[in-house]
């Protein structure tokens, strides 16, 4: 008993001689800089912890996206069929942007889906003819990403995208408006209607319903809300 006294008393000593020498602030510092030392050198020879640690944050990322995915998209697919009647439109769509490839360069592909269709009394979807392409392929994309918006009939739509204009012809449309989505870091991808020949067409009136039903449905396509 005396001699485990005597050791505490010896510690204690040892303990105010070091802070009377070195000062309670460098004594702290340096018990923090050992455990720190202590920390990096368990990580280094322990690298599982590190990454079990990062695979069930990724998991755990993973598994938040895909809930907040099921929870939006009843909401998204509501709001896009509020948007066909509102704007009596033939069709209104949601194309969302994706890059999953890239070059022997690194540089990426872009990608589009179109993941959300309403569609008007007896018109037919076109939504698996859109399910997977580089966004290249339609120019008018590309022109809607830097300018943030356009609208038309076919036959200017051609001198921009042909292709998008054969198709949308073929399709029964004649009157074709898009918007941006924008997320709250990135861009999210694209908001459009198309209209037959014989409905009427206001261009201002379709581009402000356009960005009405972009601002509604960009917090449910957002990434970043997903996080929080």
């Amino acid at each position: 008993m005396a001699e485990n006294e005597s050791k505490v008393i010896g510690f204690l000593k040892g303990g105010i001689a070091m802070i009377d020498t070195y000062g309670v602030l460098k004594i702290v510092f340096a018990s923090l800089f050992m455990l720190f030392i202590s920390f990096i050198t368990y990580l280094t020879f322990n690298p599982s912890f590190v990454f079990e640690r990062y695979s069930e944050y990724e998991e755990k990322k993973h598994i938040e996206s895909f809930n907040y995915r099921m929870e939006s998209t009843p909401i998204v697919q509501s709001l896009t069929n509020n948007m066909v009647i509102e704007s009596k439109a033939l069709r209104c769509f949601i194309i969302e942007m994706h890059n999953g490839k890239y070059n022997a360069s690194g540089l990426s592909f872009n990608y589009g889906a179109l993941t959300y269709e309403g569609l008007r009394e007896n018109v037919e979807s076109v939504q698996e003819d859109y399910n997977d392409f580089t966004l290249d392929r339609y120019p008018i994309l590309s022109y809607v990403y830097k300018n943030g918006k356009w609208s038309g009939n076919i036959d200017e739509l051609k001198k921009i995208d042909k292709r998008m204009a054969l198709k949308l012809e073929s399709n029964g449309a004649y009157y074709l408006s898009i918007s941006m989505i924008y997320g709250t870091k990135n861009d999210i991808g694209f908001i459009g209607a198309s209209f037959d020949k014989n409905d009427s067409f206001d261009k201002n009136k379709v581009e402000m319903l356009l960005n009405k039903y972009s601002s509604r449905v960009s917090p449910y396509l957002d990434g970043e809300r997903a996080k929080k």
